[in-house]
């Protein structure tokens, strides 16, 4: 979804630190705090991400140096 496609770019962007601050939010345009839980979630079933203590980090470090170049 673009939700998730949103997600994945600032996970990648922003190494996963803050993508529930409001100033990321808004930069990259995510959706409200219950939605993005539930779009990590989805991306976390689908191996794209995992969860550290306080990050979420994308799986492949193929794919993250792919979606940096799309930004």
């Amino acid at each position: 979804t673009n939700s998730q496609r949103l997600a994945l770019q600032t996970i990648a962007e922003q190494n996963g630190a803050a993508i529930f601050s409001e100033s990321i939010r808004i930069q990259y345009n995510l959706p409200v705090s219950s939605s993005l839980t539930e779009v990590l979630k989805a991306l976390q079933k689908k191996g794209l991400i995992y969860k550290t203590t306080d990050h979420y980090k994308i799986t492949n470090p193929v794919f993250k140096a792919w979606l940096l170049k799309l930004g």
